[in-house]
């Protein structure tokens, strides 16, 4: 694991009320080693209108006040039974090789 005491890690699904989360998370995933001038932020509304759709799950890590990591899954209906497939996994690159993808799908 990354060497955090289990009061500053925490895992959860990300709800309606996430958006600026999902938002800066994103930033920090997507935007390493590009300049300013090579970034279009997602706007705030498109991370709430995903949030909100109810067959998106988006499940987060954070280690202390720094959001490090997510899992994304989409919900698919089906005639026989519904699926959830697991769409993405991104951790933010300081914090790779360390478990932090592993305990997103845990």
């Amino acid at each position: 694991m990354i060497g955090c005491t289990p009061t500053t890690v925490e895992v959860r699904r990300l709800g309606a009320q996430d958006a600026a989360a999902l938002q800066e998370l994103h930033r920090r995933v997507y935007t390493q080693g590009l300049s300013a001038d090579e970034v279009t932020p997602v706007p705030l509304a498109r991370c709430q209108a995903m949030l909100d759709d109810r067959g998106y799950f988006a499940e987060v890590y954070r280690s202390g006040d720094a959001w490090i990591g997510w899992a994304v899954a989409i919900a698919i209906r089906r005639w026989q039974r519904d699926k959830l497939f697991l769409y993405e996994i991104d951790v933010v690159e300081g914090f790779r090789r360390r478990g932090v993808g592993t305990r997103l799908i845990e």
